[in-house]
């Protein structure tokens, strides 16, 4: 009992520069997220190696690693609204990306802002790197902008190929393709047997989002564009109220998204 009213006041207390009660909670689902996804990463590394020593029968596959698939499930959600039937190569894939632009679209970037892992690793690196440094900064603003339109190219590149030029019958096929059907396994042997080029990219980013808060969400995450693109027909805002707000600037300092809260009255970006 003890343990459970320690628990709440935790959760309850104000917390952090803004004082904002739900930043614990949020942390919470955040790292409950992170924690599934290396449980799933765990059993699907089990699954891998098991494969390869051709022990039978195989551990079970967590489906949830199609999590990991954006991509396969993006042409899956095409596949199905074509054919009318969902695929069985990655299922589960074509349903999380379903679920997760329906969220974009009633709570707009819920997903990057409390579930995605990603984001919780980018957010603690820029912690660390105003442990260090005392701050994070900026990218020069003319830079900056060209920057932003990274994540917008590859997620283009992606949606033309995908919606433009295959049609339903090539998109089967892709889908029914060996690649397809062993793309969870080719992406798991990435990371298990990471290469050099492969672990110096990753650790740019890493160091890079100690100086940069949000390096990667807010240049490079093709996720990140797509599931932003959907929110801008959320019904759901942020809205700051003039006669309360005290135009102390905080929510633009922590807005990693680095959008002028304090002078806007509806936050539609």
């Amino acid at each position: 009992m003890q343990k459970t009213k320690s628990a709440l006041g935790w959760l309850s207390a104000p917390v952090g520069r803004s004082g904002d009660r739900t930043w614990r909670l949020r942390r919470l689902i955040q790292t409950g997220f992170l924690l599934t996804c290396v449980f799933i990463g765990f059993q699907f590394y089990q699954f891998i190696r098991a494969a390869e020593l051709g022990q039978a029968p195989l551990p079970v596959r967590p489906p949830g690693v199609e999590g990991f698939l954006p991509i396969s499930g993006l042409m899956g959600l095409r596949d199905w609204w074509i054919s009318g039937s969902l695929n069985s190569i990655h299922p589960a894939a074509t349903m999380l990306v379903l679920i997760f632009l329906l969220m974009s679209i009633l709570l707009r970037k819920a997903f990057c802002g409390w579930a995605c892992p990603v984001g919780l690793i980018s957010e603690m690196a820029a912690w660390f790197g105003r442990k260090i440094y005392g701050r994070n900064f900026r990218m020069w603003r003319w830079l900056d902008l060209p920057l932003r339109g990274l994540k917008w190219l590859v997620l283009g590149f992606f949606a033309w190929n995908i919606f433009v030029t295959m049609d339903g019958h090539a998109l089967t096929a892709f889908i029914d393709s060996p690649y397809n059907r062993v793309s969870d396994i080719k992406m798991g042997l990435f990371f298990i047997e990471l290469g050099k080029v492969g672990a110096i990219v990753m650790l740019l980013l890493v160091v890079g989002s100690t100086f940069i808060n949000g390096l990667w969400c807010r240049y490079l995450c093709p996720y990140g564009a797509f599931l932003g693109f959907f929110s801008r027909f959320s019904p759901t805002r942020i809205q700051r109220d003039p006669v309360s707000c005290i135009d102390c600037g905080k929510c633009d300092a922590i807005c990693m998204a680095r959008l002028p809260v304090s002078s806007s009255t509806n936050v539609l970006s």
